[in-house]
């Protein structure tokens, strides 16, 4: 079976993408932030009985990050597809933003 790992799935595009994929029948780890406010897609993906597995992850952590994607491989191996979806919107011109904010 075919897996993709898919960021930012919380809500819209992110989640959207990884019931996508769920239906088009690959193992999905979904990852967010925050889990436990996933009650709404827990249930979108248990009446379909897609193969989508939430996890957490917060791409603004490193540690976050390894600890997710060790989780993952090492549980389930390689991962076929990543659609890194998560981040948030800045606004302003590019050249004045602080390094930080990318």
């Amino acid at each position: 079976m075919k897996t993709a790992l898919i960021t930012g799935t919380s809500k819209g595009i992110g989640l959207e993408t990884a019931l996508a994929f769920g239906r088009a029948g690959y193992k999905v780890f979904a990852t967010m932030r925050n889990p436990a406010k996933a009650d709404d897609f827990r249930q979108r993906i248990n009446s379909e009985s897609l193969d989508i597995q939430i996890s957490e992850m917060d791409v603004d952590s490193d540690t976050s990050v390894k600890k997710c994607i060790d989780a993952i491989t090492q549980n389930h191996g390689q991962v076929d597809k990543l659609v890194n979806n998560a981040g948030i919107e800045r606004h302003g011109s590019v050249e004045e933003m602080p390094i930080e904010n990318f």
